[in-house]
């Protein structure tokens, strides 16, 4: 890894070369010699990734010599750094094309100045047609970067045909909120027109016009659209959760940083989770038992309690072997009401979702729920001997 780049991640290897077209070609001259010397070595594991169909030499040859085609079948090649003192390219039409590099060492690798066929050039890039007509580019090298060099004059591409309508983009504080939230909706391409619906229905330009912040103040599925010259963009998608106000919880247990739901009211904000783990519904609590005490304001008639649960032995998530729910006047002093035992299987794989409920008839104010972990990994599972988790998305209380 160079930062974030990985150079075996060969959609990848452009991506160094970009510099250029933001007048900045010594960038790019730093980190192609980088790549170039630190990433490809004469060793069976001489390449930072798998060679696929020879993109992985492929750039390498290409790199080595100076150069590389950002966009294949522009005609464009963006000029980097020259790993050798000369290269001869033999053409089919009997020409020859030559790279020298003058005062190149291990040091010189930045393009002090450059000459085409004698002439200065000043360019971070060529054209093809200048390969195929033979002829010399040389390059002068210094271990300092001349950043004036190629800055001015830079490599250009663009797409002029078939042009899409860019899609809007959201800004706002967050997906849930508890009072209401503002909304704002930006098209990034002037003369653009946002049309959005608040109930997940499409919208089209017969739909709500945007014009100023949209105040949310219920759950809803924003959809936005941009419309230009009769052409619309793709549709947007964003759901915004309104978390009940009536309730308070308090965790008491250990909720893993990884998985949240959204935070410690992601038990009770309504949002349920999907049997993907991975979508964000979900609330880890782990190692140990799933505690929590909800607080519902106030004396309140509950007809049912209820904790739904999720189960996925491949990431070790277990349902509880139980649930016990409890209720009290005071917040400190707790009366059990009842357990429910879990029946399903515990060495069933798969993605599986259950809700543990208990009904009741009482009047109380406080709720609190114990979920009983799984327990250690049996031998019988590739991870065992660890912690399982306990996956809850929501506390039910009717």
């Amino acid at each position: 890894m160079i930062g974030q780049y990985a150079h075996g991640n060969e959609p990848s290897h452009h991506i160094a070369y970009l510099f250029n077209y933001v007048g900045q070609p010594w960038r790019t001259q730093q980190l192609i010699h980088e790549v170039l010397t630190t990433l490809y070595h004469n060793n069976p594991d001489g390449l930072s990734g798998n060679e696929d169909c020879g993109q992985m030499s492929a750039w390498y040859v290409l790199s080595s010599m100076g150069f590389y085609s950002v966009t294949p079948g522009s005609g464009i090649y963006a000029i980097g750094t020259p790993l050798f003192d000369e290269v001869k390219i033999h053409l089919e039409n009997g020409k020859t094309f030559t790279v020298k590099a003058n005062n190149r060492t291990a040091n010189n690798y930045y393009i002090a100045s450059a000459k085409l066929n004698g002439a200065n050039h000043n360019k971070g890039y060529f054209q093809h047609t200048d390969i195929t007509n033979g002829g010399t580019l040389e390059f002068n090298m210094s271990a300092t970067p001349n950043k004036l060099w190629g800055a001015m004059d830079v490599p250009v591409s663009a797409i002029t045909e078939h042009l899409i309508v860019p899609v809007p983009y959201v800004t706002a504080t967050s997906d849930r909120f508890k009072t209401a939230m503002p909304v704002i909706l930006t098209a990034p391409e002037a003369g653009s027109t946002i049309y959005y619906t608040l109930d997940g229905s499409q919208p089209t330009n017969a739909s709500k016009k945007y014009s100023a912040p949209i105040a949310v103040t219920q759950s809803c599925t924003l959809k936005t659209v941009a419309y230009k010259n009769g052409q619309y963009s793709q549709v947007t998608e964003n759901e915004f959760h309104r978390i009940p106000t009536d309730k308070n919880i308090t965790i008491l247990s250990k909720i893993h940083p990884q998985y949240t739901g959204g935070g410690n009211d992601a038990l009770i904000d309504g949002i349920r989770g999907k049997s993907d783990f991975r979508l964000g519904g979900w609330q880890s609590h782990y190692p140990g038992n799933l505690e929590a005490i909800v607080d519902l304001k106030a004396p309140r008639k509950v007809n049912k309690i209820s904790l739904s649960v999720l189960q996925d032995l491949a990431v070790w998530i277990w349902y509880p072997t139980q649930v016990e729910f409890f209720s009290s006047a005071d917040g400190k002093n707790f009366t059990s009401l009842g357990v429910v035992k879990n029946t399903f299987s515990d060495k069933e794989y798969g993605s599986h979702l259950q809700v543990l409920s208990l009904p009741v008839n009482l009047s109380t104010r406080y709720i609190k729920v114990v979920a009983q972990n799984h327990g250690i990994i049996p031998d019988w599972h590739p991870g065992k001997g660890e912690a399982g988790h306990i996956f809850a998305d929501e506390i039910i209380i009717e």
